[in-house]
């Protein structure tokens, strides 16, 4: 089974967070902190992660609602 790319970006930039506890606003980094490289590339895939209430902007930085993912 293939799986389609977005939902493999999906898994990456939830994965990095993860690693490195971005789950609370005081732990937000940046996408580049996270590991994420070239995160403009992956803007629709942020974006719907924001929609979704899994992910959370904070003055550049992102942390995960752990709840929803």
């Amino acid at each position: 089974m293939i799986l389609p790319t977005p939902l493999i970006v999906r898994r990456r930039i939830i994965n990095k967070l993860l690693e490195k506890n971005a789950v609370t606003g005081e732990n937000a980094i940046t996408l580049e902190e996270a590991g994420i490289e070239n995160p403009d590339n992956f803007q629709a895939v942020i974006l719907r992660l924001i929609e979704q209430g899994v992910l959370h902007q904070l003055d550049g930085r992102y942390y995960l609602d752990t709840t929803k993912q």
